[in-house]
This record gives structure tokens, C-alpha cells and sequence, in this order.
């Protein structure tokens, strides 16, 4: 997927999820075949939906059905859809042509019983073992300190103006990061295309050493969850 961080005047660039219609389309199938199923519609979402309802409507559908069903925005970036027609098509093939229409009738009758049970109650509607996106949880997980003290302690342990970036011509990087139950970072990878890959473990290697984070959240229980950072290269 194509998207950017900004910073004032600077973006950090990403390389297309698909380059080919076909490549996404064999996506999809791979990705079925390893159990992954996706239904992402896109369009401009209704300002005055339940967020509530949303949500749990989506860990419902994961937690019952193993599907990721989000909306993905107004923009469909390049090739996606072909992926997504593909992906409904598998989805369709494997619950029926009315799957959806129905599901969403049921998890409206459970959202209901949901919303009267205690937070220990809640548990069920939970996949343990999934990586929770971005809004999906109700905290994300964060650095203890906040993030500005640990950017700070990032440029304390690297010495960022000798460093040489060529050819990257940014000023900011993306860090993608997967944080588990306990706060562990579990995964911590510089996404930024063209970005020196000796910097960038380096970079990996100090916040997995600095640590301290505190695990997204959902429904009073901590989970494991992808998080963001856009770091700045400049002081």
C-alpha cells in the first residue's frame, strides 16, 4: 500500500502493495489458503455511525468467522481492488451470497447481550492471538514515558547528524511496530522505501532496547496490537 507520514513540509514514501492486477489477485489466494480473510469495503464512512457497533463488529467477525471486515477509506490504492474482489469472492464461496447481510443481523442481536456483561464477561469476544490494527482497540499501546521522551532517548543513543542518509531524501521514517500482551515489542521494522538498512537496524535495535511500552487494550483486557511512529530524522 501506497500512504505517507507528514511532517511540516516532509513525507515518507512507500512502495505499492501490488504492482500487477494479477499479483493481488494471487494474493488473495494465498493469503486464503493461510487462513487470512479480508473484506475491506471502501468509501467515506457515515459521521454518525456507532463506533462502538463498529468495533465490535469487527472482532466479532474475527473472533467468530476469521475474517478482517474494515473499512478502508476513500481512496482504493493501486491494484486493491482486485485483491478485494477477489477476497469476497473466496469469502462468498465459503459462507454463501447472503453472509453478510446475515452476520450483520447477528452481531447486532450480540451486541446487545455484549453490552450488559461485566469486563471479565467480555473475554469471549476476543482473539488473543490476533495482532490488533490501528483503532481497532479501545487504547492503542504506547510508550510509558510518552512518545516525545522516547524520540528523545532515541536521538540521545544514536548521533543522527553524522549519519550519512543517501539516497533517502527525507526527513522522517516511518517504524512499524507489533507489541504484545505484555508490553514485549515484538516486532519493530523501518518501512520507509530507500532508507539505508544499516540505519534502520540500528534504529530497530535501540527502541527494542529501550522498551517500556504499555500494550493496547480492549474491553479492560491488554492485547496485542500493530503500532505507528513517525519519527523525524532532524532534532
Amino acid at each position: 500500500m501506497t500512504f505517507g507520514l507528514c511532517n511540516g513540509q516532509t513525507m515518507t514514501r512507500y512502495e505499492p502493495m501490488f504492482k500487477t492486477c494479477d499479483q493481488a489477485v494471487k494474493q488473495a489466494h494465498i493469503d486464503a489458503n493461510a487462513g487470512i480473510l479480508r473484506s475491506i469495503p471502501h468509501g467515506l464512512v457515515n459521521s454518525t455511525r456507532d463506533i462502538d457497533f463498529d468495533r465490535f463488529y469487527e472482532n466479532y467477525m474475527i473472533v467468530n468467522y476469521g475474517i478482517e471486515s474494515y473499512n478502508g477509506g476513500s481512496i482504493v490504492m493501486e491494484n486493491e481492488d482486485c485483491y478485494n474482489d477477489e477476497m469476497n469472492k473466496i469469502i462468498i464461496e465459503k459462507f454463501g451470497a447472503d453472509f453478510f447481510c446475515k452476520k450483520k443481523e447477528e452481531v447486532e442481536r450480540e451486541f446487545e447481550k455484549f453490552k450488559i456483561l461485566g469486563q471479565e464477561e467480555r473475554k469471549k469476544y476476543i482473539d488473543f492471538e490476533y495482532t490488533y490494527r490501528l483503532g481497532m482497540t479501545d487504547t492503542r499501546a504506547n510508550y510509558s514515558k510518552g512518545y516525545n521522551e522516547l524520540y528523545k532517548e532515541i536521538r540521545k543513543r544514536i548521533n543522527f547528524s553524522n549519519l550519512d542518509f543517501a539516497p533517502y531524501k527525507y526527513t522522517d521514517i516511518g517504524i512499524y511496530l507489533v507489541i504484545g500482551q505484555q508490553g514485549e515489542i515484538e516486532k519493530c521494522e523501518v518501512v520507509s522505501n530507500g532508507f539505508p538498512e544499516t540505519i534502520g537496524e540500528r534504529i530497530e535495535k535501540v527502541i527494542i532496547d529501550i522498551g517500556n511500552w504499555i500494550p493496547a487494550k480492549l474491553y479492560g483486557h491488554p492485547v496485542k496490537s500493530e503500532d505507528m511512529l513517525a519519527f523525524s530524522l532532524k532534532d
